[in-house]
């Protein structure tokens, strides 16, 4: 009996990477896994990642570490390689480039010149390498045997990629009549706005805060801003985010050995003010306050975890947001399965981008002047 064929959907973020195996006939979700992005070793967000793959060396090198994560991962989702008949992968353009090996010194300096960004397809073997030093022989042999048709989706600008493309191809952003937001949380905050003024996106650079740990154990940067709000509620910390001055030298005890420490709310405001700022200036461009966005989606890795009413209440998402926040996680994988699944998905999402009006808020003075003033923490109001 003839196995049906199946497609691999991929998103590369820059911290984590998840995978789907999906069945073409029925759209079944047949198996998932996600895994950490081995880049991280050499810098955990995508500035240093820029700096790194700046060299031929260091891009090839990336490109090794990236594709060895992704192998193993297509291993955990299916062994019957001869069946997969597409790989859709979904990325920002430094993960695309690094996937590729190609060198980033141009992304990260002005006029942060992007090359060959559209929709491109490739053989399997024209993209993965089958090194002997990274693989066992017997996964070599199995990967030769794969026919699958490799698609990376196309990026909007150096700032804004295939992954938040994907997420609004998903989220059907071209369909929206009325003042839709998507925001991207992850190690980036990507962001997008669209409805009868037009369509704009942006991006921000939240670094790794939202991944920092509390002393004491492993509470990402969602709970982060649930100990924060309380400690703000009880005074154990100011608007500015200093600590009480009888924890100056302990850190806020949070109970079960916990502790909150003066550098790890310093990284939070740094990613809460250069989010909110560039919140608040796409909004300004679209001719919109928020209190006029209709509709909120908050995707990405950290933002399916984080607890909406502590980011609201230390300010990291404005008030008027409140009721109107749709949680849609990995938007961009879910985009990658839905290209899989629609013929049309090419010529959509070349569609959509041609409407689409980039903005780099993050080198203008007016950025950087309400980044700081965003950096504090919302007033408490019990």
């Amino acid at each position: 009996m003839m196995s049906c064929s199946k497609s691999i959907a991929v998103d590369i973020g820059t911290s984590t990477i998840g995978m789907a195996l999906v069945e073409e006939t029925t759209g079944a979700i047949l198996a998932q896994c996600g895994k950490n992005n081995s880049q991280k070793k050499h810098g955990a967000d995508v500035a240093a990642r820029i700096r790194y793959g700046s060299t031929k060396e260091g891009a090839l090198a990336m490109k090794r570490l990236v594709q060895e994560d992704l192998i193993r991962g297509f291993f955990e989702l299916t062994k019957e390689w001869q069946t997969i008949k597409t790989i859709v992968i979904s990325a920002n353009t430094t993960m695309e480039y690094l996937f590729l090996g190609r060198k980033t010194e141009k992304l990260g300096s002005y006029p942060f010149h992007m090359e060959d960004s559209g929709w491109r397809e490739y053989s399997f073997l024209e993209v993965f390498s089958l090194s002997n030093d990274l693989y066992e022989e017997e996964i070599i042999e199995v990967m030769k045997q794969c026919q699958a048709k490799v698609i990376l989706l196309p990026c909007i600008s150096t700032f804004v990629g295939g992954d938040i493309v994907s997420g609004l191809y998903h989220l059907k952003f071209l369909e929206k009549k009325s003042v839709s937001l998507l925001l991207d949380l992850g190690t980036n905050g990507e962001m997008a706005i669209v409805g009868e003024n037009g369509f704009y996106t942006t991006s921000v650079a939240a670094g790794p805060a939202f991944e920092a740990s509390i002393h004491g154990a492993g509470r990402k940067g969602t709970a982060l801003l649930e100990w924060i709000a309380r400690a703000r509620c009880r005074n154990q910390m100011n608007k500015e985010g200093t600590i009480a001055r009888r924890y100056e030298a302990t850190g806020i005890p949070l109970g079960e050995g916990l502790i909150l420490k003066q550098e790890i709310i310093r990284k939070i405001q740094l990613a809460k003010g250069a989010l909110l700022a560039g919140m608040e200036l796409l909004l300004k461009q679209y001719g919109v306050t928020a209190q006029e966005v209709t509709e909120v989606y908050i995707g990405g890795n950290f933002g399916f975890h984080l607890d909406m009413k502590s980011a609201i209440l230390v300010g990291m998402l404005p008030s008027n947001f409140q009721g109107k926040i749709k949680v849609v996680g990995n938007a961009s994988l879910k985009g990658a399965i839905d290209c899989i699944l629609d013929d049309n998905a090419k010529e959509e999402m070349e569609h959509m981008i041609r409407g689409i009006q980039s903005i780099n808020l993050a080198e203008t003075k007016e950025f950087q002047e309400l980044f700081i003033k965003r950096m504090e923490f919302a007033p408490i109001r019990l």
